[in-house]
């Protein structure tokens, strides 16, 4: 449905620009369970609709990285939010991330989350207990699984690699890995084109998703017409690259050049609303609205940023300084 489709992508972006600091957790893991390393891409489900990927070694040096963690560990500290705050710590302990979403027909769209880094149970003894769900062990082929409330689960392989989601979905991708990986990123022609719009293999962070008509079943026009526009669309793609200044790349694919020349035209009066937002502004994220543009092209809209290093550093502080006044406020 559509609010999994916006959830998806808005919460991957924020919450994900941080997510590696500890990759070097100590484990035996590796040595008693020789599982092969293989390409993370290679557990997606092929049948997959959207995914999304970071490249954590690339953007831990970042500001963006930084002032994320930081409100990570914030959000820990006051208690505001701890259970999402320790959740994210123990994402913070890998080195890639992909989470892949799935639409089974006449079903709730599905993600599932691979982690790649150095993993024991002790993490999955973590993410079980902060669920405080009912949980159980057992076995699919030579992997362990701990299965999760009613339907979740948490599979690993080796010391390497944590599959989270559904239980039909992690036993899929964990037969993946014993059929010596035989997935991949969606194939299609509409996942590709707007995967290159975006240059989404080769930027470090990297989402598109080519939504069925059950994903867009949800009317979302008295929430916001520019939201409900987005949510139609054909398909949706946006990279960010935060290692040096902040770039980014969105492309929304719609039905006709017609829909496309109205979602570009309600788009910029939005920022021009949006830039001068007293709220927008206190945030600090408006000084960054000059450096991005919109397109289009054909029926695809496209937008791109491309924020200095100076900019983006201004634009963090302030936003940082906003966060934390408002998480000190009662």
């Amino acid at each position: 449905m559509n609010r999994s489709l916006v959830s998806v992508a808005l919460v991957a972006s924020l919450s994900l620009v941080g997510c590696s600091r500890d990759a070097s957790v100590a484990t035996t893991a590796d040595a008693v369970d020789r599982v092969p390393e293989l390409p993370l891409v290679s557990l997606v489900d092929p049948a997959a609709v959207g995914a999304l990927h970071v490249d954590l070694a690339r953007v831990q040096s970042s500001p963006a990285y930084a002032t994320a963690t930081a409100w990570i560990d914030l959000l820990g500290e006051q208690g505001r939010g701890a259970d999402d705050a320790r959740f994210l710590t123990e994402i913070l302990r890998a080195r890639d991330v992909i989470v892949f979403l799935t639409a089974p027909p006449n079903s709730e769209p599905r993600a599932t989350l691979l982690l790649r880094g150095r993993f024991t149970d002790e993490n999955i003894d973590r993410i079980t207990h902060q669920s405080g769900l009912e949980s159980a062990d057992r076995s699919h082929g030579p992997f362990a699984v701990r299965d999760i409330g009613s339907d979740g689960s948490i599979g690993r392989i080796g010391g390497h690699t944590l599959v989270l989601g559904s239980r039909a979905e992690v036993d899929a991708a964990l037969d993946r890995q014993l059929a010596g990986g035989s997935g991949r990123y969606p194939d299609g022609e509409a996942f590709r084109a707007l995967a290159r719009r975006v240059d989404f293999g080769s930027a470090p962070i990297g989402f598109a998703v080519v939504p069925t008509a059950s994903m867009r079943d949800a009317d979302l026009e008295e929430v916001s017409p520019l939201l409900a526009q987005l949510t139609a669309a054909n398909g949706l793609a946006f990279s960010l690259d935060p290692s040096e200044g902040l770039r980014g790349r969105i492309a929304v694919d719609l039905a006709s050049s017609l829909e496309a020349v109205g979602l570009t035209t309600l788009a910029r009066m939005q920022l021009g609303s949006i830039a001068a937002d007293p709220d927008v502004v206190a945030t600090g994220l408006s000084a960054l609205l000059p450096f991005f543009e919109l397109d289009r092209d054909g029926t695809t809209v496209i937008g791109s940023l491309d924020a200095p290093r100076d900019a983006t550093e201004r634009a963090l502080s302030t936003l940082d300084t906003f966060v934390r006044a408002r998480a000190s406020t009662p």
